[in-house]
């Protein structure tokens, strides 16, 4: 009899277990999870009839939500909104024509996601950038499958993604400034690395900080020397970064910076983000090009002498193989996939 009852007892104790596991992890801070944005400076959207055109206008920040690229299913999306302005909201459908539009001032507002929306902007000016902030709740029908990500084993899940870069990780409208990357067939920011990689180790992408033709010292643009300032802006929007990877350095090397000048770049750039974002993992990735492989020791030196991660991308398959690049140095779609493919494979160790 007393087996008997022990039995159930222990029964309940792993129903009761289990549950509360499945309750703290379902909840997912009440079902609120970050949006992926994309955003233009000095930029505003313009009303015309139906639509919407794109007009310079200076300390105005234009972001756009682009439901199909989330990283989660939703329900609807927040904005916060600090400043008592006029904020124009426009719901755009799949050929960004005009379904409706709202006007908020301060305060928070809460937009359901109907099934004709596609696209969400709202222009916000440069004093409140860091004050206005995105969100998006779950679908109720997504939100087991989230709990259940959050319980695997992938130490990754669920956390904050930046990037620091050059035009190998830069993308029209996903990046501080225009850059848009070498045709081929590289169309989509979904064909990105750093978004195939988040996408595969359940993360959200925060903020990528790359402008094609940097590097880590002054290449001829003073405002996109990564070691002057570029690692303090890494978070977008009320996102904070939880794993930073550095990919930077090849246009200095190619351009026949020192090798030593490069080092005392790479570690001020590294000491920002260490300073601004103390919380964070940061990690430094070498190339897989042949061709660098000089810059690829002073990276690992770095992450050597000053404790850093690294992620080793010399000597595999993209080292061996052209065919994933469109000119030897930006890989092409089967390249990006192969270069987060590797990427992953170097984080889970």
């Amino acid at each position: 009899m007393k087996r008997k009852v022990y039995g159930y007892l222990i029964i309940v104790l792993c129903f009761i277990l289990l549950n509360c596991k499945s309750v703290n992890a379902s909840r997912l801070d009440d079902y609120i999870v970050p949006l992926f944005l994309s955003y233009r400076v000095d930029s505003r959207y313009i009303q015309d009839g139906e639509w919407l055109t794109l007009q310079p206008a200076e300390n105005i920040i234009q972001y756009r939500i682009d439901l199909d690229y989330q990283f989660y299913e939703l329900y609807s999306i927040t904005i916060s909104f600090s400043k008592d302005y006029d904020h124009e909201i426009f719901q755009l459908d799949k050929n960004k024509k005009i379904l409706t539009k709202m006007m908020v001032n301060s305060g928070e507002v809460s937009i359901p996601l109907y099934s004709d929306i596609k696209y969400i902007t709202v222009a916000v000016s440069a004093d409140e950038e860091n004050d206005c902030k995105f969100s998006g709740t779950l679908l109720e029908s997504s939100l087991q499958k989230e709990a259940t990500k959050r319980l695997s084993d992938n130490s990754f899940a669920g956390k904050n993604l930046s990037v620091i870069g050059d035009s190998i990780s830069a993308f029209q409208y996903y990046t501080p400034k225009y850059n848009k990357y070498p045709d081929d067939d590289v169309t989509e920011v979904s064909q990105m690395w750093w978004y195939i990689l988040a996408k595969e180790l359940d993360m959200n992408v925060c903020k990528i900080n790359a402008y094609a033709g940097s590097g880590v010292s002054d290449l001829g643009t003073p405002d996109q020397i990564a070691s002057a300032g570029r690692g303090k802006d890494l978070d977008l929007s009320g996102q904070i970064p939880d794993v930073v990877i550095t990919m930077i350095g090849l246009n200095d090397f190619a351009q026949e910076v020192d090798s030593e000048t490069i080092r005392t770049n790479y570690v001020k750039m590294l000491e920002d983000i260490q300073s601004t974002y103390p919380k964070a993992d940061i990690f430094l990735s070498t190339y897989p090009h042949e061709s660098m492989a000089g810059l690829n020791k002073v990276i690992r030196d770095i992450a050597n002498d000053y404790d850093h991660k690294l992620i080793e991308m010399e000597g595999g398959s993209l080292t061996a193989d052209s065919s994933y690049f469109i000119d030897g140095i930006h890989p092409n779609a089967a390249g990006m996939k192969q270069w987060a493919q590797e990427m992953k494979e170097e984080l889970l160790g």
